[in-house]
């Protein structure tokens, strides 16, 4: 189909990305987003086709906070370790210019309709029931706009390699 259609760029993004359920059914959530991403790339790169990855801050173990294209993944929690085995897969294949990885920070919408950290926070002001805040948590918020543009120029352009796509200012929840 991709070369009927004459599609020569793929982004790959989704899979099992809640928290909660990935807890409560680790096994599938490692078949769905290792094992069966793995035999996606393959045939991608099999035809040809290059690959934008969506990956995630969560490579990282969250002690630095504001990380470059340079720094050294050590995820800490599954999630991470599973966007970090396609990572280091990708990296492995020895198709450098078929590829790219696009780490993203925390992503905020302007839109309030559409859910997000910062919809989520702000429809918990004025609440009355306790709502623990983690405020040692330092990241560099990016707007929903900016990351689909980024992927869009990532992936149109076929470029090859680590991006990170974040804010340019550190921010605490």
């Amino acid at each position: 189909l991709f070369k009927k259609l004459n599609i020569n760029s793929a982004i790959l993004l989704g899979g099992i990305t809640q928290f909660p359920l990935i807890r409560e059914n680790p096994d599938l959530a490692f078949d769905v987003n290792v094992t069966k991403l793995k035999r996606t790339i393959d045939n991608l790169l099999d035809l040809g086709i290059h690959i934008t990855f969506i990956s995630s801050e969560s490579v990282f173990n969250g002690e630095k906070g504001n990380y470059k294209e340079i720094d050294k993944p050590s995820p800490v929690f599954f999630y991470g370790y599973m966007k970090h085995a396609i990572e280091e897969y990708l990296i492995k294949s020895k198709m450098n210019n078929l590829y790219s990885i696009v780490r993203i920070t925390k992503v905020y919408s302007k839109n309030l309709k559409i859910k997000s950290l910062i919809s989520e926070h702000l429809a918990l002001l004025g609440k009355s029931f306790p709502y623990p805040v983690i405020d040692n948590l330092y990241t560099n918020h990016i707007d929903l706009e900016s990351v689909c543009k980024a992927i869009f120029k990532i992936s149109s352009k076929k470029l090859s390699g680590i991006y990170h796509l974040g804010g340019k200012d550190i921010m605490s929840r």
